[in-house]
């Protein structure tokens, strides 16, 4: 199916989005939820990103 690092960019955008359902916006209330759910989302971030904007 997806390559493991594929998958959790994948996972990094559904947990996001997922977090946006009871933070509507950028605060550190969805970062520490995100967080939560997530420990490592900032280095799927930043993968993801360097995906995009390569």
């Amino acid at each position: 199916m997806f390559p493991l690092m594929d998958s959790m960019r994948i996972k990094y955008v559904i947990i996001h989005e997922l977090c946006h359902l009871v933070h509507h916006d950028h605060t550190q209330k969805l970062i520490d939820l995100q967080t939560k759910e997530m420990l490592d989302w900032e280095k799927w971030k930043m993968k993801l990103e360097r995906l995009l904007y390569s």
